[in-house]
């Protein structure tokens, strides 16, 4: 047998979300060498739900879910991206289609610890009238992360320009 093959174990079906429709799954980020949170939304991608899975061997199991956003109405959320920023807490970050005010790309911290999800205060950290896509992001550690995504800077005719910040989860 090659060394190169994959084995797996039992498949595990997260649980319907509350609308009655199916979670998607987006974005996942390690949060110690056996656990990790997974970013899911809602079938209308206004609600984005977190679940902590753990692994051992090729078992996986659900710890924990939590929410990682509230819906809002009006809000048209995609591309969300997690990303571990120290021990029990990342930074969620995504885009917002909104057309009327409110669009861009918004980050907020959230502890996932053993005591459930607790959300902060969203910081926006690029305003766009139609929204943005391709959203992408890296947790450093020390508190930090680099979020990249498509910024309203135009580079060339109607090109757009790539942006990035590094962001600090400030606790």
């Amino acid at each position: 047998q090659s060394a190169n093959t994959v084995s797996y174990g039992t498949e595990l079906t997260l649980p319907q979300a509350n609308s009655g429709q199916h979670y998607r799954p987006k974005h996942m980020t390690l949060l110690s060498s056996t656990t990790a949170l997974l970013a899911i939304s809602e079938y209308s991608n206004l609600d984005y739900t977190g679940a902590v899975l753990s692994v051992a061997g090729t078992t996986l199991s659900l710890i924990r879910t939590g929410k990682l956003t509230g819906a809002t109405a009006g809000r048209i959320r995609i591309d969300p991206r997690v990303a571990r920023v120290d021990a029990g807490t990342v930074i969620h970050c995504y885009g917002d289609q909104t057309n009327s005010g409110g669009g861009g790309t918004w980050c907020v911290v959230v502890d996932v610890s053993i005591s459930g999800f607790a959300v902060g205060t969203f910081v926006q950290l690029e305003s766009r009238n139609h929204g943005n896509n391709g959203i992408d992001m890296v947790g450093i550690g020390s508190g930090a992360a680099i979020v990249c995504w498509r910024g309203t800077s135009v580079i060339s005719g109607s090109r757009y320009a790539g942006n990035c910040l590094a962001v600090r989860a400030d606790k």
